[in-house]
């Protein structure tokens, strides 16, 4: 198991203390059941682009997790804490979310008022901008528990900023054998954050997409 990699960072914004986490633990079936983080674009692994995505959020998270059920060890190669899912069979993104809210909790002695928020991004949106943590953080207050993206297509659920607070009601509707992402989402009050743009959020679900997909920069 690596060790906790803290991201130095010298912005302004340095007071805002965040973990940030990326999603790579699914079966990625319309993959042809490849692991998707090691899948290659532009002569990358998505899993090396999303790396490359938080380290160049304004500010950086202090520290980054990767959500894998498969090829551990290779993640683990990449100097990051790697966490697999504690409930079986590929429960959906709820469930890495879940286990990197309960390994923050009681990994970390800190009080309610001094928890940092969670950065959620899924492995295959490598087009994300540096702002993403910023206009999601803008949209967190006392009354939700967490903001997601939308853009004009609409929303992308996965990539979200949760609060700690969200873990009883996210263990409550798996325990419930609800997977849904928007589900907890709205059970949670999370607002929706605008990105002007849905280029942003080109995600990567299949095969055929990663390679008609090569175009973009």
């Amino acid at each position: 198991m690596s060790t906790h990699n803290p991201i130095p960072t010298n912005t302004p914004l340095d007071p805002i203390r965040y973990d940030s986490l990326i999603l790579a633990g699914g079966r990625g079936t319309r993959m042809g059941n490849q692991d998707k983080g090691w899948v290659k674009w532009q002569g990358q692994a998505f899993i090396e682009h999303m790396l490359g995505v938080l380290k160049n959020q304004e500010p950086a998270p202090r520290s980054i997790y990767i959500s894998a059920n498969r090829h551990q060890d290779q993640y683990e190669k990449l100097g990051y804490e790697v966490l697999t899912d504690q409930r079986p069979s590929f429960q959906g993104p709820l469930a890495g979310i879940e286990q990197a809210l309960i390994y923050l909790t009681t990994h970390e002695a800190t009080t309610i008022d001094h928890q940092p928020p969670l950065l959620v991004l899924p492995c295959d949106t490598p087009m994300l901008p540096q702002q993403v943590f910023t206009k999601l953080y803008q949209g967190l207050n006392e009354s939700n528990m967490a903001t997601y993206a939308t853009s004009p297509n609409g929303p992308h659920p996965l990539c979200c900023l949760v609060k700690r607070q969200a873990l009883k009601p996210l263990t409550q509707q798996l325990n419930l054998n609800q997977r849904r992402v928007m589900t907890w989402l709205t059970l949670i009050n999370a607002q929706p954050v605008y990105f002007e743009s849905d280029l942003y959020f080109k995600n990567f679900n299949d095969a055929q997409s990663v390679v008609t997909n090569h175009q973009y920069l």
